[in-house]
């Protein structure tokens, strides 16, 4: 069993096991607050301008041997929000400088993505339970790896977010690349519900 608040590493037979898959449909979206001097297209992590290899992994389910990249993003705004610019539990405000200095996109979906349910139901088939969204990044990261390289080919992962377990995330593989497009682009600021978001999640707001 695995040590209370650390997922166990995946299996040696996951490739004969069938994976819990979802599809996210043609035609819905999903979202993704990025920094405005950046692409919000971008399967991290970055690259290393001098060699052209990939910087070390950064993230819960970057590749752990830096082979395929990785595009975080949310089912919603909201949960786009709260991913980023919430993502510090201490964080007692936002600052309107930091705000300024994002942006929010929104993707569709140009066919039909194939992503394993890392929640709910999901969970138990591959005898994990929730701390796969919420502990040290070490044991996701090759979980990632495992379903990536799993023979159904999945086109990422679908978790909750680690801040508000309400809210649905998305971490999708290189190869779904070519089922997306950005239907919307727009500075995070002009985002109308963001008051409410914040008063939700009790983070004030700093006028700087």
């Amino acid at each position: 069993m695995a040590a209370e608040g650390r997922p166990k590493a995946p299996p040696a037979d996951l490739a004969q096991r069938r994976l819990p898959l979802v599809t996210w449909p043609r035609r819905r979206r999903f979202a993704r607050v990025h920094w405005l001097a950046h692409d919000p297209r971008f399967f991290g992590p970055a690259t290393d301008p001098s060699s052209g290899r990939r910087l070390p992994p950064a993230n819960r389910f970057d590749d752990p041997r830096g082979e395929y990249g990785v595009l975080y993003a949310a089912a919603d705004a909201e949960a786009a929000v709260v991913e980023t610019v919430l993502g510090d539990l201490d964080l007692p405000f936002v600052a309107r400088r930091d705000v300024e200095a994002r942006g929010l996109a929104v993707f569709e979906v140009r066919r039909p993505l194939r992503l394993v349910k890392l929640h709910g139901d999901g969970l138990r088939p591959l005898k994990l339970d929730g701390s796969v969204s919420t502990a040290a990044h070490e044991r996701p990261r090759l979980w990632s790896r495992a379903f990536h390289e799993h023979p159904a080919a999945p086109d990422g992962i679908l978790y909750r977010s680690r801040v508000d377990n309400d809210l649905l995330c998305l971490a999708l593989f290189e190869r779904a690349g070519d089922g997306i497009v950005e239907a919307e682009r727009r500075p995070l600021i002009e985002l109308a519900e963001l008051p409410d978001i914040l008063n939700r999640h009790g983070v004030a707001w700093l006028e700087d």
